[in-house]
């Protein structure tokens, strides 16, 4: 592009670098100088077509840059609140862990004193069963002890009962042995008289019905035998029954006492072993 230079003279020019036309003598139009000085200038500072192609690229890419300023603004908002999302969501998890680990130390603080119990209960245990092997051992003692006295105290008993009932048994056998010491001889009495005289009474001629003079003679002679029979039996000394009656009270005393006895005796023990202590002892009587 070709330059004109502004030349001041007495007559008007035509500069090459703008085309305008100045007029000479300095002093006529100076504020048309003034004027055209200035646009000079600014001609001068305006950038050429290089430039503005430049300027011009510089734009595009300043608008796609700030184009995507403008996205990323946008993201950068979006991100930010994202980020207060998070933010107040921490926030909360935080809370929450808070509240958690409180409960953890809670939970931990119930399951060592549940350890600590059950420790407490296992050492308590351990000495119960101790202190169970060491009674179920005197228990043990006791219980033969005891079984070996309800035998003693069963075996003498049953001996007593046993000589008691013999010697009741010999007395009544010998009042029924003197009874009928005493009564055998009247009975014989009795039967030969009967004898003789039916046999003086069949001599002499006298029975003309012999079966009924004989059904006479029988009930004559059941009627004197009773009366034989009160009379002997008045002889003969009566039994003592209250020895019975002590005998029977002896008895009962007895038996209730070897009842306590055994009911004192637990049942796992004596449905085994009451059968043979009360069914199979053997009493010798002298």
């Amino acid at each position: 592009m070709p330059t004109w230079k502004l030349q001041y003279a007495n007559s008007s020019k035509l500069t090459r670098s703008t085309g305008i036309r100045y007029f000479s003598g300095g002093s006529a139009h100076p504020t048309f100088n003034n004027t055209v000085s200035a646009y000079k200038t600014r001609l001068q500072e305006a950038p050429t077509s290089t430039e503005l192609t430049e300027a011009n690229a510089t734009i595009t890419t300043l608008k796609f840059e700030l184009a995507g300023l403008h996205d990323a603004e946008t993201k950068n908002v979006e991100a930010l609140r994202l980020g207060d999302e998070r933010f107040i969501r921490a926030k909360s998890l935080e809370r929450k862990l808070k509240e958690v680990e409180a409960t953890r130390d809670e939970h931990w603080e119930k399951l060592n004193f549940a350890r600590e119990t059950i420790s407490l209960l296992t050492e308590n245990e351990e000495l119960a069963k101790a202190q169970l092997a060491k009674v179920e051992r005197k228990y043990k003692v006791l219980a033969d002890t005891r079984e070996l006295d309800i035998k003693t105290t069963t075996r003498e008993a049953r001996k007593d009962l046993a000589i008691k009932f013999k010697t009741t048994l010999d007395l009544v056998k010998s009042h029924i042995a003197r009874k009928n010491a005493t009564l055998e001889p009247f009975v014989k009495i009795s039967e030969m008289k009967a004898n003789i005289e039916f046999l003086e009474v069949i001599i002499e001629g006298e029975i003309t019905d012999f079966q009924a003079e004989l059904d006479v003679v029988s009930l004559d002679n059941q009627d004197k035998y009773a009366k034989d029979l009160t009379e002997a039996e008045v002889r003969v000394l009566k039994l003592d029954l209250s020895q019975m009656e002590l005998l029977a009270s002896d008895l009962s005393s007895e038996l209730a006492t070897t009842s306590e006895l055994v009911a004192t005796k637990p049942f796992d023990e004596f449905d085994i072993n009451a059968s043979s202590l009360l069914g199979d002892m053997r009493v010798d009587v002298p």
